[in-house]
C-alpha cells in the first residue's frame, strides 16, 4: 500500500498491514500499520463502531464496491 501525507510534502511511504484485532476493550478494535520505506513507522489505529459504520458505509457505495470486486478478482499490487 502506498500511504501520502501532507506533513511529508511530496514523500510516498511504502506500508502494510500488520494487525486487526480486538484492543481488549470489547468496544475497540487495533488497527496496525507498518511503513518500510523510506521511513521505518510503526502505526497504530483505535476503531470504535462508529468507525467501523463509517468505514462501511464508504464501502458500500456503488463505485467503490465495484472497485472493490475489480481489485479483489484481479489480485493487483499498487505500484
Amino acid at each position: 500500500m502506498k500511504v501520502k501525507s501532507t506533513g511529508l510534502g511530496k514523500t510516498t511511504l511504502t506500508a502494510e498491514f500488520t494487525k486487526l484485532a480486538p484492543n481488549g476493550d470489547p468496544n475497540g478494535m487495533i488497527l496496525a500499520i507498518e511503513s518500510k520505506a523510506p521511513v521505518h513507522w510503526h502505526i497504530t489505529v483505535t476503531m470504535g463502531g462508529d468507525d467501523l459504520r463509517q468505514v462501511i458505509g464508504m464501502a458500500l457505495k456503488p463505485s467503490v464496491l465495484l472497485t472493490l470486486l475489480s481489485m479483489l478478482v484481479k489480485g493487483n499490487k499498487v505500484q
